[in-house]
């Protein structure tokens, strides 16, 4: 959970420009780098980089008016480091200012986060692992070899930023060994991660002398070094990313049927698909609005690792948030494969006899939670087989029960504890099953706002993952002035609303400020998965008063005033969303 602490907030105001439509030459070209390795040979193979590749291809040609020859593709043993960097540098004679371009990578990451090994890798950001990483013999030559964000793709990348580009970069890889996340999984996808240890013969290092130091709220800020670079992830501090191989495309269907890096399954599909990515319905998709429906999608889908974007917001000097994706939008969608499933309709279990909803057309994105009772926790099927949220299923499923000791486990779809219950209690049981359901819809369900509104940690590089004593800290934007009602959705099923706290925050938040809310709160027990969420209001309800810095019982009157409050189908108003998931260590 979070500890909120009780002071007078920290509020620092950057004055932002605000241009949701950049100006975009009517001769910009669109230009691409594909880059996938998969078929290492000294560490695990991956089966997704080069379809990941492919698909990204059709999807860029199909529905994003790229031209086949502005296409370059790099695979498995033509990944080196030097021909990504060279192809890279090239993209500069390539193309003109004003163009858009689209920059690739597909494969392992590695980071200097290894308990084994003192190396000089920057502890602020992590590497990618090329084709030719097999054969090195000492940390020099490792670091040689390696892709490293600030050493190499910097200076690349840098004459195409001043140069007046407009790029977008996208790394499916993994820079984070150590997992929070996914702990309580019955399936564990493979990882697009290596430590550095494993690229190194025994002997060839030193043992680190120093004790690890953990969690993100060391780091250090630092500027961000483009203009027009807006950057994207797959997964974040805690969150190894996942690959998706073919043994468990069945639990996990893919959009071609083949198999991929969740991340990039995901993207396709919101590039392909991308309606619901429109989320102020204005028309265009913005890198915001991408990034936030890919966050969405996956989290909907049970992968347990959260896509990351930069620049942050609190450094978004040229507001990239609120630019549209390859600057303009997207033309009809396309079909890649008849194994195709659309946005937020992730394949789960087939429903068992007691199932509250034997339509086989409803599933999560229907505002239905599938749930998935252990043998221990069979006995709660008929208390929730009447209950129209939800729905009983065998296999994969939304929210899985499950019996340890004394105690029923509620656990994620991508395996994270929700919470603890005594098991005791049955009535207890059932009623937090559908307070969850009723989570599940608020969080899940795409929400149409009637503007932009982002939300993210104030701390660059931090996923969905947190562990005990780290400070948590947002940054919230807003399209138009608007009356903001932050909460914070506890394991335990309570709702905390940390914004207002004081009468002076009943004022409304100027618009294209970037409002920061600095160590706002401290990752403590009990553990589980919250969520925080923002809804900003055109217009002034007295409900927000009477909310103010309150705690909202599940079943209390304030509950059915909060609920009436962010349905209000006459307010003008939007919401974002963030999901943070926390430890011990």
């Amino acid at each position: 959970m979070l500890m909120v602490r009780l002071l007078s907030w920290c509020v620092l105001l950057a004055m932002l420009s605000m241009a949701v439509l950049w100006p975009t030459p009517a001769f910009a070209a669109r230009h691409a780098l594909l880059v996938g390795v998969g078929d290492y040979d000294i560490v695990r193979k991956l089966y997704g980089p080069v379809n990941d590749v492919a698909a990204i291809k059709t999807v860029l040609m199909e529905s994003w008016g790229f031209e086949a020859a502005n296409i370059k593709t790099i695979l498995n043993v033509d990944g080196t480091k030097r021909n990504i960097l060279n192809e890279i540098a090239k993209l500069q004679d390539r193309s003109q200012p004003g163009d858009e371009i689209f920059i690739y990578l597909s494969g392992h990451g590695t980071s200097a986060g290894d308990e084994d090994i003192k190396t000089p890798l920057p502890t602020t950001t992590g590497a990618f692992i090329p084709y030719d990483i097999q054969g090195v013999s000492s940390v020099e030559e490792l670091m040689d070899r390696l892709i490293i964000g600030v050493n190499d793709l910097q200076p690349v990348l840098k004459p195409l930023d001043q140069g007046g580009r407009h790029v977008f970069v996208a790394i499916d890889a993994c820079y984070s060994g150590n997992a929070v996340r996914g702990r309580h999984s019955q399936v564990q996808l493979p990882q697009r991660f290596v430590k550095l240890s494993d690229l190194l013969p025994p002997g060839s290092y030193s043992k680190q002398n120093k004790p690890r130091v953990r969690g993100l709220k060391r780091k250090v800020k630092t500027a961000y070094p483009y203009n027009n670079v807006y950057y994207l992830a797959a997964s974040g501090e805690f969150e190894p990313a996942q690959d998706i191989p073919p043994e468990f495309i069945t639990q996990y269907p893919t959009f071609t049927g083949k198999p991929h890096g969740a991340f990039t399954d995901t993207l396709v599909r919101v590039l392909a698909l991308g309606t619901d990515a429109d989320i102020d319905r204005d028309g265009v998709v913005t890198y915001g609005e991408l990034k936030e429906t890919v966050q969405r999608e996956m989290r909907a889908r049970g992968f347990s690792h959260t896509p990351q974007g930069l620049p942050p917001l609190y450094d978004d000097a040229n507001d990239l948030s609120n630019r549209p994706v390859f600057g303009s939008a997207a033309a009809s969608p396309i079909v890649l494969a008849a194994t195709q499933q659309p946005l937020s309709k992730p394949a789960h279990g087939k429903s068992t006899t007691v199932a509250a909803s034997q339509d086989k057309g409803k599933d999560d994105s229907d505002g239905v939670l599938t749930v998935n009772l252990s043998a221990g926790a069979a006995a709660y099927a008929a208390a929730l087989g009447g209950y129209d949220k939800v729905k009983l299923v065998e296999g994969n499923a939304s929210l899985f029960l499950r019996q340890e000791g004394r105690n029923i486990l509620f656990i994620s779809g991508a395996g994270d504890l929700i919470v603890k219950l005594p098991s005791n209690n049955p009535d207890d049981i059932v009623s937090m099953v559908k307070h969850q359901a009723w989570i599940h819809s608020v969080v899940n369900t795409p929400y149409h706002n009637d503007f932009a509104v982002n939300l993210e940690f104030d701390t660059p590089g931090r996923g969905s993952a947190a562990i005990q004593g780290d400070d948590i800290g947002f940054t919230f934007k807003t399209e138009h002035p608007s009356y903001l009602l932050m909460v914070n959705i506890d394991p335990q099923g309570a709702i905390n609303v940390i914004y207002p706290y004081m009468p002076d925050e009943l004022l409304p938040v100027q618009a294209s400020n970037a409002k920061a809310f600095p160590n706002l709160a401290e990752v403590t027990p009990p553990y589980g998965r919250d969520f925080i969420q923002v809804y900003a209001f055109r217009d002034y309800s007295d409900t927000l008063k009477l909310l103010m810095g309150k705690t909202i019982e599940k079943d209390s009157p304030l509950m059915a005033s909060f609920k009436a409050l962010i349905e209000d189908k006459n307010l003008r108003k939007s919401r974002a969303s963030l999901e943070l998931v926390t430890a011990a260590n």
